[in-house]
């Protein structure tokens, strides 16, 4: 005989109680009382049951939300993954994959048209100079054509990333069945703390007020006047890629003289837009001989040496773009952006990596609102036409203000000033590190003085003196002081890596003994920070100096 599922449970059901009533039964009760006594422990036990289930529940949410909220405050710790996907929720608690979903493919129903009037509000201004540079070439964009010939089938999230202006995803979408299937992937940004509306892009609304969208040539809503395409409302479209493409992480930008400290706005994503919008108008100038289509994104000395550069031939596709550098010189702030970009012709390829340099006037404020929508005046905030003078068609200022181009250097050539100049600042923590990366270099130099249960009056002077040194406000280390350790390593390049390594052996030494669980909790974070053998050459050094001392 086969007994299905229900049968089953039926009968686990049914002689669970039954078990409960014959032990009674067996001890000596009645029956009746044996039923009623059963009918009591059975009780108790599901209480039992669905209260633990429902605090771990708690617990596991707890948790979550716990590792979420340390995802925010250190961005540059965790960017990827589930955590992304929780920080998201914590930022916007309604936020689901579905209304990314939904949006997403709003976005590719208007890339299908081909209209860029009409994709323009959805866009980035780096994307839809790309695409309206080809559009002008005569070369349709492959994805557009593919967005155009062939039926949506599937769209699906396969990255989150988090940093710290910017929420990032990358989705990707398939188009067509069987062996004609493409697919294609796109990547959204969204500023940090922005709410999507429950209808939005994908329903035809203001992502803002939730009006009709109905739209200025500028790209503002008629209605509240918000800047639809600049990423501070709604996911915005900034790259579309064929294929199946993974998320580009910023890296380490080389900061030395602290520009991002004096402009908290300024964003990585937004310098990163700048520079593919400037890539294409270069790419345009050359090309076409027009040297007008730059007179509004660059520096006057570059457009008049413009002939001086090797002109681009060929079709051009740029693969990516990241912030490298930021500097002060001379009374300018700079922007040293990568680009690398490919040349094909005669059915050659010829792959490119140029670094962009970016410059504005020095002490210059980001405009918070203009975020992803670029190609504006820096003044005003008015969109720019095509007119080929340097000043703001609406209030006249000079559009030098904004973030201009004024360099081109081949990445060979690059690299090895900014290596040099790399180790030149790699001991000054003030000067070459984020002050996230300080804060959590710090967390860890505590983590270590703690290790061993007591914090000594030594070793608190010298967290004091270190915080002191790196610019990290008193109030942060007393914080980390009453927090409990952590043991999370932040993304650091190696000349800084080095120097947190050598700072934590000498921290654990300042007792003069090195502790097991000190000497276990180095090791922890150097294999975390990848510099086990810088930590063995450190030890070996610290040990070798006190034997010396000694004799």
């Amino acid at each position: 005989m086969k007994l299905n599922r229900a049968a089953v449970a039926g009968m686990v059901g049914l002689g669970g109680p039954m078990f409960v009533i014959t032990g009674f039964w067996a001890l000596g009760w009645s029956p009746v009382v044996s039923y009623f006594l059963a009918i009591a422990v059975m009780t108790i036990g599901v209480t039992v049951v669905i209260t633990g289930g429902m605090s771990r529940g708690h617990a596991q949410r707890q948790g979550l939300d716990v590792d979420a909220a340390r995802f925010l405050s250190t961005p540059e710790l965790y960017d990827q993954g589930a955590r992304a996907e929780a920080a998201f929720r914590v930022d916007e608690p309604n936020f689901t994959r579905a209304r990314l979903l939904a949006t997403a493919e709003a976005v590719a129903q208007r890339l299908g048209t081909g209209d860029l009037a009409a994709i323009h509000p959805f866009v980035s201004d780096g994307l839809f100079q790309r695409l309206s540079t080809q559009q002008r070439r005569g070369e349709l964009p492959a994805e557009l054509t593919v967005f155009a010939q062939l039926p949506l089938k599937a769209s699906m999230v396969t990255d989150f990333a988090v940093g710290a202006q910017y929420q990032s995803v990358q989705l990707r979408l398939t188009l067509g069945e069987g062996s004609g299937a493409q697919t294609v992937a796109l990547s959204f940004l969204r500023r940090r703390l922005a709410q999507s509306r429950a209808e939005g892009f994908a329903e035809g609304k203001c992502p803002h007020c939730g009006a009709p969208l109905e739209l200025t040539a500028t790209q503002r809503c008629r209605f509240c006047e918000a800047i639809v395409n600049s990423g501070a409302h709604d996911w915005v479209l900034v790259a579309l890629t064929p294929g199946v493409q993974t998320l580009a992480r910023q890296g380490d930008v080389l900061d030395p003289e602290n520009v991002r400290a004096l402009d908290p706005d300024l964003a990585a994503e937004e310098l990163v837009d700048r520079a593919t919008l400037t890539f294409w108008r270069w790419v345009e100038a050359r090309q076409s001989g027009v040297e007008g289509r730059l007179v509004r994104v660059a520096s006057p000395q570059f457009v008049e040496q413009l002939e001086l550069v090797a002109a681009p031939t060929g079709t051009v596709t740029n693969g990516g773009a990241e912030l490298r550098a930021l500097r002060s010189v001379r009374g300018f702030d700079e922007a040293h952006v990568a680009v690398r970009w490919a040349e094909r012709e005669d059915g050659a390829t010829r792959s490119h990596h140029t670094v962009f340099k970016l410059r504005r006037p020095h002490g210059l404020r980001t405009p918070s609102a203009m975020g992803l929508s670029t190609l504006r005046c820096a003044t005003c905030l008015a969109a720019l036409t095509d007119a080929e003078t340097p000043v703001c068609d609406y209030c006249g200022a000079s559009l030098q203000d904004a973030w201009c181009l004024f360099d081109l250097e081949p990445w060979a050539t690059w690299i090895d000033t900014a290596t040099a100049l790399r180790r030149s600042v790699g001991g000054d923590w003030s000067r070459a590190a984020t002050a996230t990366q300080r804060e959590a270099a710090l967390a860890l130099l505590v983590s270590v003085a703690k290790a061993d249960g007591a914090l000594t009056d030594a070793e608190r002077t010298r967290l004091s003196t270190l915080a002191e040194k790196w610019q990290v406000p008193p109030g942060q280390l007393e914080a980390l002081l009453s927090a409990p350790p952590t043991m999370v390593a932040p993304k650091l390049a190696r000349e800084l890596a080095v120097s947190l390594t050598q700072e934590l052996v000498e921290l654990a030494f300042v007792g003069d003994q090195l502790e097991p669980k000190e000497r276990k909790r180095l090791e922890a974070i150097a294999a975390a920070l990848g510099m086990e053998s810088e930590l063995s050459r450190s030890l070996a050094r610290r040990t070798a100096s006190r034997l010396t001392a000694r004799r």
